[in-house]
């Protein structure tokens, strides 16, 4: 049961880096980076967040830098990614439909990561702080792509637009009670978590939903 329980989180976890991994490079595409520069925006958005998470942790040196299948997982995909975008013809018609489609992705590694995050912090230590464990799943959503937007000199989409940090807030409060409780099957709990972040994130998306925003100077 735990192994096969630990693999299944081992695909969650790797689903959520080629996710995240797409979305960073797409983002370095439309940057206009060289394939290295989409590499490293894809490779920081999949494993920023957790690097960060694991240095909260106090895991030293983080996982990414142990286990070398996330970091080819991350480049493969960035670079299936570049060369996609590359040859796709007609890249900036039907923007609009890619970029949904993109967000679609992006949301479905919000759920996954959002477990990542959880499953870590009660590995490292248990159910005892409810609080590390629901910000160990922010982190692992957000900072990947806080990191991302910095490169490319913007300000962190987190921070002022996509209703983004809430669905992982709520998911890791979620899979954090639902886990925690024995007489909840633990897949169940993986799957009605990811179920859960995946439609707030695409409703909100799709309704447009978003907190309100200050009416400030433009930060150039």
């Amino acid at each position: 049961m735990n192994e096969t329980f630990d693999f299944i989180i081992y695909i969650v976890q790797m689903a959520g880096v080629a996710a995240f991994a797409i979305y960073g490079a797409t983002v370095g595409f439309k940057a206009s980076l060289d394939p290295f520069g989409v590499c490293v925006l894809g490779v920081i958005n999949a494993l920023g967040g957790g690097i960060c998470r694991d240095l909260v942790l106090g895991i030293f040196p983080p996982i990414a830098f142990t286990r070398y299948d996330y970091a080819i997982t991350s480049i493969v995909f960035s670079l299936l990614t570049f060369v996609y975008s590359y040859f796709r013809k007609n890249f900036s018609k039907s923007q609009e439909v890619r970029d949904k489609i993109l967000d679609i992705i992006d949301a479905f590694g919000l759920g996954f990561f959002v477990i990542a995050g959880v499953e870590t912090a009660v590995w490292k230590y248990g159910y005892d702080n409810g609080y590390l464990a629901v910000s160990c799943a922010v982190l692992t959503v957000v900072g990947g792509g806080i990191l991302r937007d910095v490169l490319v000199r913007r300000v962190p989409t987190v921070l002022y637009k996509h209703f983004y940090a809430i669905p992982a807030l709520l998911g890791g409060i979620l899979y954090f009670e639902l886990s925690k409780r024995t007489f909840v099957n633990s897949y169940v709990s993986i799957v009605v978590t990811v179920v859960f972040v995946v439609v707030i994130r695409i409703m909100a998306m799709f309704l447009k939903i978003n907190l309100p925003q200050a009416k400030g100077e433009k930060i150039e």
